[in-house]
């Protein structure tokens, strides 16, 4: 089962959302089509974090970032360089047997009410697995801890801001792919809330068909709405996104078209919102290579739609001078984590803070 889960994790690297409250300005549509290269504005060095380990993880949040700081503990760090605890694996509470060393982190992801929600898989053993949503306070107190019916591996959560039930994705053994809709006690009411009205999804590109399950269901991206929604995004259902209620229906927003440079295709990293705009966050590849196959991310996308209309706003071109997903300020404000590997092993972080 670690082995499961540690492959899995490495492929989640790629795929973290965020989530940005502040209302943009007003902006004119970029009716060029050639991407805008970003640059870097400002650097923040950060006193609050130090690790000495090369082993951590990062996500994005709402005008923060969660950073591994141990095994099983998280921090929060605003965007002022100051940090709080956000999780804490060793307050979690679930009966006798369970013991918080066998719970596994598989994402994590903020909530519109403030605090921390994090997808897990409870591995006490080599022969049991069982998912559940773990939920911290915005003061890094345990809130609660859920176990999920069904025998599939989760991937990611998104809470309605309602608190009462969760679009969860994941997998099974045989291939299934789950966007479900459970409930806040752990009940799945739909495996998968686009299957009954859309069918199964079908892939676009010949060359990802083949593409494994793990795969397909970590590269799904969630996000928590400031609408009582959720937000989808699935690249093998084509360039749309989803905007999911709390009672399994949906609406369907259409992305205005956006073609990568030539010889080149995109792997999606992450979705996140605004209340007015919606951005993708997408690696740029060889239009050659199989997802799967992808070592080496040297090239990224970031691509602002209206989040209503879908309509294309920007695209800005980032050549790794910075990496990561970022949290978004505004259609032309992003913030990413830079971490730097000093001559003790140990890592130092900055806050970049990037613009056109």
């Amino acid at each position: 089962m670690q082995g499961r889960v540690s492959c899995l994790l490495v492929m989640l690297a790629l795929s973290h959302l965020a989530v940005s409250q502040r209302q943009p300005s007003p902006l004119q549509v970029n009716s060029d089509a050639r991407p805008i290269q970003m640059h870097l504005d400002a650097e923040i060095h950060l006193n609050c974090i130090h690790l000495d380990s090369g082993r951590w993880r990062t996500y994005p949040g709402q005008d923060e970032f969660y950073v591994q700081e141990e095994l099983d503990r998280y921090v929060a760090v605003s965007l002022k360089g100051e940090c709080r605890p956000a999780l804490n694996m060793a307050l979690v509470q679930g009966g006798n047997s369970l013991k918080p060393s066998d719970l596994h982190i598989v994402d994590l992801a903020d909530r519109e009410r403030g605090g921390v929600i994090a997808v897990v898989v409870w591995s006490p053993d080599d022969h049991t697995q069982k998912p559940g949503i773990l939920v911290f306070n915005p003061d890094g107190s345990f809130n609660r801890l859920t176990f999920i019916e069904g025998a599939f591996f989760p991937t990611h959560v998104a809470e309605f801001s309602s608190g009462a039930v969760y679009v969860v994705t994941g997998y099974d053994e045989k291939g299934a792919i789950y966007q479900a809709l459970v409930t806040s006690e752990g009940r799945i009411l739909k495996p998968d809330v686009l299957r009954d009205r859309e069918g199964p999804p079908t892939a676009k590109d010949p060359a990802e068909s083949s593409s494994p399950a793990p795969m397909n269901a970590a590269l799904i991206q969630l996000v928590s709405g400031d609408d009582d929604a959720v937000y989808l995004y699935n690249a093998a259902r084509g360039k749309r996104a989803y905007r999911i209620r709390s009672d399994g229906t949906f609406t369907v927003t259409d992305l205005e078209a956006s073609a990568p440079p030539p010889g080149e295709k995109t792997l999606i990293l992450g979705m996140f919102i605004s209340h007015s705009s919606l951005y993708l966050h997408e690696a740029l590849i060889d239009e050659s290579e199989k997802t799967e196959q992808v070592m080496t991310l040297n090239r990224f996308l970031l691509t602002v739609y209206d989040r209503y209309s879908g309509a294309l706003q920007y695209t800005y071109l980032n050549d790794a001078a910075f990496g990561g997903n970022p949290v978004a300020m505004a259609p032309r404000e992003f913030y990413f984590l830079k971490s730097k590997a000093l001559p003790d092993g140990a890592l130092d972080f900055s806050l970049i803070r990037a613009v056109p």
